[in-house]
């Protein structure tokens, strides 16, 4: 049983052992809602995430388009920066949100961060099986699938190029707005609630068909992590390890093959179209193909059993900072109203839009005669 009550902008409570909050901040049995009680804002609500997202997605589309035509790498910068990471921060800054309790901007120890990398790996079989089942799908749908290759580093310093770009910078970029100020937003509605559709909003914003499933559980990956290590720097350090073992991963490929000739290797983004996912097994035997499969399959058994073991751990080593946190679901609900949700429309309806269009362009796809539409979808393919 518990007892509130109610005086000026405090809520005193008895036997508030193991009650969980994620809203205000508590000393001893007080606990404080400044942005709940005194209207005070202190982190965004679901209408100000709504915003947030819906003009982000309008620059990111539109001067994302024009931006990235020009050159790969600061096309990027300027796209994660400008475009996403410094209009998240100005919005929640204009909202008056608290940025330090929005961003979750807390310490986080080194063993998480040594489970968070190595359930990053562990994890890279299981989402690979989920973007070959998107692929599969799309050459149902559309008879083809496109798969998008980044330019390749061909030089460590390439290698440290593509890592600070496409690990590091838009790792934080990304997690800024998705993990802090979106899911930070929607926690109103409940934690996994929140986890559910901010991974649905960031799969979204990748405007892929071939990785909407891979990215949606990556994303609510992330943001399972990012709740509880109630660190955003978890969740950078997530995005970046992903990003920066694909990096490394493809310069590795290609150094054990032997490809290392600059001139061999493309500096734009290559599109390769693929019309089935077996094409990968053509001219090879069918020993060869059954020892494929079957190694194939340990492999995914054994990251599944170890991905669970480390994920386990992570959250009994986290059970403590997540009991420290005291939810009240009866004063969340009550500032909720359906209403909230309209912000996040408009950026909704472009993102179906841009699918649609793509939809109808790969039916007729022709490399050499792609659109404009196109061809920026499959740019942010290489750099999401």
């Amino acid at each position: 049983m518990i007892n509130y009550y109610y005086k000026g902008d405090e809520i005193t409570l008895k036997n508030h052992n193991n009650i969980r909050n994620d809203i205000g901040k508590y000393d001893d049995n007080k606990i404080v809602f400044p942005d709940k009680i005194s209207g005070h804002s202190n982190n965004p609500s679901v209408f100000v995430s709504g915003i947030i997202y819906s003009i982000v997605v309008f620059l990111f589309l539109f001067i994302g388009s024009i931006v990235q035509s020009k050159e790969f790498y600061s096309g990027i910068i300027i796209t994660e920066i400008v475009l996403i990471l410094l209009p998240t921060i100005l919005l929640l800054k204009v909202f008056k949100c608290n940025i330090k309790s929005t961003l979750r901007l807390n310490k986080i120890n080194l063993f998480n961060l040594f489970l968070i990398f190595c359930i990053m790996i562990f994890s890279l079989p299981i989402v690979g099986i989920f973007n070959i089942i998107n692929v599969w799908l799309s050459q149902l749908v559309f008879g083809k699938s496109l798969i998008v290759q980044p330019p390749t580093a061909t030089t460590l310093k390439e290698v440290i190029l593509n890592v600070l770009v496409i690990g590091l910078i838009a790792g934080i970029s990304e997690e800024v707005l998705f993990r802090g100020a979106i899911q930070k937003g929607l926690e109103n509605l409940g934690i996994s609630t929140s986890i559910i559709f901010t991974a649905v909003l960031f799969s979204m914003m990748h405007v892929q068909f071939e990785k909407l499933f891979g990215t949606f559980i990556l994303g609510a990956l992330i943001g399972f992590i990012v709740y509880r290590t109630d660190s955003l720097y978890s969740g950078i350090f997530a995005h970046f390890s992903n990003n920066t073992i694909g990096v490394v991963a493809m310069y590795a490929v290609n150094k054990i093959s032997g490809i290392s000739d600059e001139t061999l290797i493309s500096k734009d983004i290559e599109i390769v179209e693929i019309e089935s996912i077996f094409d990968m097994f053509e001219g090879m035997p069918k020993g060869e193909i059954i020892a494929s499969i079957i190694v194939g399959l340990i492999v995914l058994i054994i990251s599944i059993l170890v991905f669970t073991a480390l994920l386990y751990t992570l959250i009994k080593n986290t059970k403590e900072i997540v009991e420290k946190k005291v939810e009240i679901e009866c004063v969340k609900s009550a500032n909720i109203n359906k209403w909230e949700f309209l912000t996040f429309v408009p950026g909704l309806v472009l993102i179906i839009l841009i699918f649609c269009i793509q939809a109808v362009e790969l039916k007729n796809f022709n490399i050499q005669s792609s659109s404009a539409v196109l061809n920026f979808t499959l740019l942010i393919q290489s750099i999401f």
